[in-house]
């Protein structure tokens, strides 16, 4: 039974993280590999994430850390400068919070 279940929230989790792509993103998850479509949803995720954070929408510090699949080949020049802003951030939003005493 269990190995059912994970089935289930693995296969659900996958469905959930898809529904989240835009549909250009989508379009290119079709066309990968599984193994190329989960790095792809592993990276687009954390791109939304870091987007949201460079654009003042969401708190520094939940910029979880990258993934260790991340793949900057499904990440534009933009993004990229996105990224890097949102990691500035969420370092600066640590240090901040680092008490001395």
């Amino acid at each position: 039974m269990k190995p059912i279940l994970a089935l289930f929230f693995l296969a659900f989790g996958a469905v959930a993280a898809r529904a989240a792509l835009k549909p250009d993103e989508q379009r290119v998850y079709q066309t990968l590999s599984p193994d190329a479509q989960k790095v792809y949803l592993d990276t687009r995720n954390y791109v939304h994430i870091a987007v949201r954070v460079a654009e003042g929408k969401a708190n520094p510090a939940t910029l979880p850390a990258q993934p260790q699949d991340y793949d900057t080949t499904y990440v534009s020049s933009q993004e990229k400068k996105d990224v890097a802003s949102a990691i500035d951030l969420s370092i600066a939003a640590m240090l901040n919070n680092i008490h001395i005493g």
